[in-house]
């Protein structure tokens, strides 16, 4: 893919992380989508990018319904005519121990966090040309490697799993499947999620030395979709300087798979 003249669809594009990759790939040149349910916020993105002379479009959208969905994309098609690529980053936190979430809860997380990148990619899919021009990039957590904060980290093996499967599924038709796994970023949705290192199965340190910033994050996620035309990867980042105490991973380091 050729970033600079991609047409891309990021979710989550108001805050944190989204931001922070929407702006990376406009800086790159590529022609943003950029979906969020805070319609205000995500008009103040469109046009910050819009007066450094990049594209983007902001479509308000509600990841949790299936019709919001297919209007981001069918207002994507109808702007531009294709869409190149979906960067899966809008998700949410907390629920803690399963045994005191509530039913709504639950549901709400599984919606979000895995339902809504599946009916996301589902919609975008027929749209996406078969050269080798297209990809999908899934935002996971390194929660989906180890079981530490009860339906978020189910929801977030499950993102991996989708994305696995789909990088077979996708395969003969040369449309990349990328998941990245960061450890905590320093966003609003971790400020309001805090764990303690306090005994085992109490989850992962948030201490200062595991802590990154969306931005760093960002730049890996932008690279990404330039994988299109190969199988994609799965890159674990353990954000930090140090040496993560349960995963044994050093700060910045990443480990792919192809």
């Amino acid at each position: 893919m050729n970033i600079a003249e991609s047409i891309l669809i990021v979710t989550g594009a108001s805050s944190g992380i989204g931001a922070a990759t929407a702006r990376e790939l406009a800086r790159r040149g590529a022609t943003v989508v950029l979906a969020a349910r805070r319609a205000e916020e995500l008009n103040r993105m469109a046009n910050e990018l819009t007066r450094l002379g990049q594209k983007a479009l902001a479509v308000p959208t509600d990841v949790g319904s299936r019709q919001s969905i297919d209007h981001l994309v069918a207002q994507t098609v109808e702007t531009y005519g294709r869409v190149d690529g979906v960067v899966n980053v809008a998700g949410i936190g907390g629920a803690g121990l399963i045994a005191q979430a509530s039913d709504d809860v639950l549901e709400q997380m599984v919606m979000i966090n895995l339902l809504a990148p599946a009916r996301l990619i589902q919609a975008a899919l027929p749209f996406m040309k078969h050269d080798g021009s297209a990809a999908i990039v899934n935002i996971g957590s390194i929660a989906g490697e180890m079981g530490t904060n009860g339906m978020y980290s189910a929801t977030k093996f499950g993102l991996r799993g989708l994305s696995d499967s789909l990088r077979r599924e996708l395969w003969t038709k040369h449309i990349a499947v990328s998941l990245i796994e960061p450890g905590y970023i320093r966003t609003a949705l971790t400020a309001r999620t805090r764990t303690r290192r306090s005994g085992r199965g109490q989850g992962l340190s948030t201490s200062a030395a595991f802590v990154g910033r969306p931005c760093l994050l960002a730049s890996h996620a932008a690279w990404c979709p330039s994988l299109s035309g190969h199988r994609g990867q799965t890159a674990r980042q353990c954000a930090g300087t140090g040496t993560h105490p349960y995963l044994g991973m050093k700060g910045r380091d990443y480990a792919h798979t192809q």
